[in-house]
């Protein structure tokens, strides 16, 4: 892995960044630029609107960036808005940090209201859920803990990552398909593995679910495959 590769761009010399200012962007748009990024592994940072990569990636980028905008800059008022007034500066610096791990655009207008596009609302709803009731990973940790079904947990954790990561780049991965089928025929949606919140399990099962009855349209749609499988890679990423 080069140099290139393994630094966070944010920490990379000026002279080795290029910045793109996506403020302009609808939130859609910033939300595809981020999926065609993820899609094609291009390592990359968001500070705020501003998405930051390696130089070297910038022809590359620039190419994503074009298709993204379909050579058109959107500003269209589609959004989600979470008002977070009763949310501590500690506790929407914490989300803030969340939705950047998880490669979420995402705008604050003003300091507590946030706004996302709404391809991205599970998600959030998922991340907001995690960061809103921590007391849920407290009562799993004071209760008795059933090693083999924590580690069988696991594994379903694993192989539904391991599918997404695979399934993003080739829709039609053999062993992606398997690992996918193998989790959903483990997977409870409503057991989540220690240390992962109710709801955002629920989701990433329901993702999981969705890759899957894709898989099975007798229509071609990769597309939707590669889309999910990013989406449900990005939310399960913090966690294995």
């Amino acid at each position: 892995m080069s140099d290139r590769d393994a630094t966070d761009p944010l920490q990379l010399p000026e002279d080795e960044q290029v910045v793109y200012e996506l403020g302009e962007w609808s939130l859609d748009l910033q939300a595809e630029a981020a999926e065609l990024l993820a899609e094609s592994q291009i390592p990359h940072a968001w500070d705020g609107t501003d998405l930051v990569v390696h130089v070297d990636w910038e022809h590359t980028v620039d190419e994503l960036l074009e298709r993204g905008a379909t050579g058109e800059v959107d500003t269209g008022d589609d959004e989600v808005v979470y008002e977070l007034d009763e949310w501590s500066a500690e506790d929407r610096e914490a989300l803030t940090a969340k939705l950047a791990e998880a490669d979420i655009p995402h705008q604050w207008e003003g300091e507590a209201t946030l706004v996302v596009a709404p391809r991205d609302e599970e998600l959030v709803e998922a991340v907001l859920d995690e960061l809103e009731f921590p007391h849920a990973l407290a009562l799993e940790a004071v209760e008795p803990v059933d090693e083999e079904a924590e580690e069988s947990s696991f594994e379903v954790l694993s192989s539904l990552f391991l599918a997404a990561d695979r399934l993003k780049g080739n829709p039609v991965d053999p062993d992606g398909i398997a690992d996918l089928t193998d989790a959903l025929e483990r997977a409870d949606p409503d057991a989540p593995p220690f240390g992962i919140v109710p709801g955002l399990w629920r989701d990433a099962v329901d993702r999981a679910n969705r890759i899957a009855d894709a898989l099975a349209d007798d229509d071609d749609r990769s597309d939707d495959v590669a889309a999910e499988s990013a989406g449900l890679q990005a939310l399960l990423r913090p966690y294995v």
